[in-house]
């Protein structure tokens, strides 16, 4: 990624490295508000290792871990 960016020129960029242009933004990132899905969507959650959970139920992950 170091050398992609600040060692590699661009031809879309005007033969310039990216880090040349970057800007960082002048709005921070708050992340995202709470999620509203229309009333015939089920709300499940994925944990890490891939398991799905409904309500308190657990389900296995769809593959061996």
């Amino acid at each position: 990624m170091h050398i992609y960016n600040q060692e590699r020129p661009h031809q879309a960029l005007d033969m310039k490295y990216p880090a040349e242009l970057y800007v960082s933004s002048s709005r921070p990132y708050k992340g995202l508000s709470n999620l509203e899905y229309p009333f015939h969507d089920r709300t499940i959650t994925v944990s890490n290792c891939g398991r799905i959970c409904i309500g308190r139920r657990r389900r296995p992950a769809p593959y061996p871990e």
